[in-house]
C-alpha cells in the first residue's frame, strides 16, 4: 500500500455567506498563512459498570460533536483586521476648512503634543481665532502633518492652557478599520492546499460556515513579524446538501 504523505502551503479565502442558502458570496484572498488548523472534539458521557469490581466503562455515549478552526495570518491588512476585531473598513471624505478648537497643555514646556483630528493634514492655520493664522510654525509651534499634531513651542505665543484655533484641509481616507461593529461574524472559509511532497494529491477545503472568535492579541512593536491569530468555531449549516454539514475535503489530483 502507498503511503499518501502530505506537507502543505496554499491559500486560504473567505466570503459571506447567502443568509438563505448558504452559498459564498465571493471570496477574498487572506493572503500568507503560515499555519492553518482545523481540530474535531467530541463530548462523550461514560458509564462506569459496578458489578466486576473493575470500574470498567461498558457504555459511551457522543453528546456533542464541535469543530475548531485555526490560522495564523500575517497579511495585516485593513480587511483581515476588519475581521479579526468584528468590524468593518471605512471610507473618510475629504475635509476643507475644517475648523477645531483646543486647549493647549497646563505646561507647554513639556513639549505635549496636541491632536488636530485629521492625518495627512495640509493648508494647516493656527491662530488666536478661528481662520487667523497669527501662530506661526516652527516659532510658536512645530506641525506634523502626517499624523495630524501640534506642539507648542516652549517661549512661544501659545502659553499654559491657551485656546488655540486650528483649520486644516485633509485628502479622502480610504485606510480605516473600525473594530466592534458587529455582534458576531461568520464567514465562509475555502483552502486550496498544494502537497510540497511531490505536487500531487492536493486538497480543497471548504468550511461552510465559520463563527470567528475576535482576535485574542495584536502585536503592535515587535522585532518579528507581526501575525493575527484568528480562531472560531465550525458551525452546523443545515443549508448544505451534502453527507457533512461542516466541511469537506477534496483531493485534488
Amino acid at each position: 500500500m502507498a503511503n499518501n504523505y502530505y506537507s502543505g502551503q496554499g491559500s486560504v479565502y473567505t466570503s459571506e455567506r447567502d443568509a438563505t442558502t448558504g452559498a459564498p458570496l465571493g471570496f477574498m484572498a487572506i493572503g500568507n498563512v503560515p499555519e492553518l488548523e482545523i481540530s474535531i472534539e467530541v463530548t462523550k458521557y461514560e458509564h462506569k459498570e459496578s458489578e466486576s469490581g473493575s470500574r470498567a466503562i461498558d457504555l459511551s455515549i457522543v453528546q456533542e460533536k464541535k469543530g475548531t478552526f485555526r490560522m495564523l495570518v500575517e497579511n495585516i491588512s485593513l480587511e483581515n483586521l476588519a475581521m479579526g476585531f468584528w468590524g468593518t473598513t471605512v471610507e473618510t471624505a475629504a475635509l476643507t476648512a475644517e475648523a477645531v478648537v483646543l486647549t493647549a497643555p497646563s505646561d507647554v514646556s513639556l513639549g505635549y503634543k496636541m491632536a488636530i483630528g485629521g492625518v495627512n493634514v495640509s493648508t494647516v492655520l493656527v491662530g488666536t481665532a478661528a481662520g487667523l493664522s497669527d501662530h506661526t510654525v516652527d516659532v510658536d509651534y512645530t506641525l506634523d502633518a502626517k499624523y495630524g499634531t501640534i506642539t507648542p513651542i516652549d517661549g512661544g505665543a501659545i502659553i499654559d492652557d491657551a485656546t488655540v484655533h486650528v483649520t486644516y484641509d485633509t485628502a479622502a481616507i480610504t485606510n480605516s478599520a473600525i473594530a466592534f461593529t458587529e455582534d458576531s461574524l461568520e464567514r465562509y472559509v475555502r483552502f486550496e492546499g498544494l502537497n510540497t511532497i511531490d505536487g500531487s494529491d492536493d486538497v480543497l477545503i471548504n468550511m461552510y460556515r465559520v463563527q470567528l472568535d475576535p482576535v485574542s492579541g495584536y502585536s503592535l512593536i515587535n522585532e518579528e513579524i507581526s501575525q493575527l491569530e484568528i480562531t472560531g468555531s465550525l458551525l452546523y449549516d443545515d443549508k448544505q446538501s451534502g453527507a457533512s454539514k461542516f466541511f469537506e475535503q477534496i483531493i485534488v489530483t
